[in-house]
């Protein structure tokens, strides 16, 4: 299940959780090969690009962090295209 980009990245007032930004990793294939504290790494076998995910599950996301998950899933689906 591909998440609308647009609907989650677009301008919003209130930031993406970090749950959410890890839903979005997840349901597009990436998988978490662990980390350190509370860091956590997700990395997809077509995509060659590790994603760092800090901090707790009910954090708000902080822009670059979403811009870097906005990029990752952008690259997936132009790879599949």
């Amino acid at each position: 299940m591909w998440y609308d980009v647009q609907k989650y990245f677009g301008e919003q007032d209130v930031p993406p959780k970090i749950r959410e930004l890890i839903g979005m990793l997840e349901s597009a294939g990436f998988e978490n090969t662990g980390g350190k504290g509370s860091h956590r790494n997700y990395k997809h076998p077509d995509v060659n690009k590790l994603i760092t995910i800090p901090n707790k599950l009910g954090d708000d996301a902080k822009h670059y962090l979403v811009k870097m998950v906005k990029l990752a899933i952008e690259d997936l689906k132009n790879e599949h295209n």
